[in-house]
């Protein structure tokens, strides 16, 4: 078995970042390998032309599958000493090479506000110097959506200084971050509750307008 995942954060322990929680990891793959498989049978169970597309899906489908199974079971520890890290700028070819810096190597930290078809969230990128001859940096990024998400913000708040690295954009501040995030959530809920509304209107209103 697998040792557990540190998602806490207490001045000297260790902190680890999940890539993924273990339920939707296995979820993940299982659905987009299981969709790749039907892709695969009606491919097979077709002759018209074009049916070669269906290949197409069914690979794209199990590439998919083992991108999610294959990322780094932790992609971001952090402890007393410094930050160790996946890189995932090659997670397309199923590399995830790890570097190691000193909490003196961190030189750039941002946070920003992100908007998407799935929800919002706040992103925070770190860049770290991971050679000094030549100068080398690499970037990580934590999400809110991950667990452990203001302890990790807490861990950079407590060992670097703000004013003596590039910093932008919304800061490290966890319990701003946090008023951030539920602003988000609650504005995201009224833009849902506005949609009901405009929903109920228009089926009022084409309810009477056929009477």
């Amino acid at each position: 078995m697998e040792p557990a995942i540190t998602t806490e954060y207490a001045g000297g322990d260790r902190l680890e970042i999940p890539s993924l929680r273990t339920f939707d990891r296995i979820s993940g793959a299982t659905v987009v390998a299981a969709a790749g498989g039907l892709f695969a049978l009606l491919a097979l169970a077709q002759t018209a032309p074009g049916y070669q597309i269906g290949y197409v899906m069914a690979g794209a489908s199990l590439w998919w599958a083992l991108y999610i199974a294959c990322l780094p079971r932790i992609k971001v520890a952090l402890g007393p000493d410094g930050i160790e890290f996946a890189d995932m700028s090659m997670a397309i070819f199923f590399r995830h090479p790890r570097h190691q810096g000193t909490w003196r190597d961190v030189v750039e930290v941002s946070s920003r506000a992100v908007a998407s078809k799935y929800g919002s969230y706040i992103e925070t990128w770190v860049k770290v110097r991971v050679s000094g001859a030549p100068l080398e940096t690499r970037r990580f990024s934590v999400t809110s959506k991950d667990p452990g998400y203001y302890a990790f913000l807490k861990a950079l708040k407590d060992h670097i200084d703000p004013s003596a690295l590039a910093a932008g954009g919304m800061g490290i501040e966890p319990d701003e971050m946090r008023t951030v995030a539920g602003q988000m959530f609650q504005g995201r809920l009224w833009l849902l509750f506005a949609m009901s509304i405009v929903a109920v209107v228009m089926i009022i209103f084409t309810y009477f307008a056929r009477r």
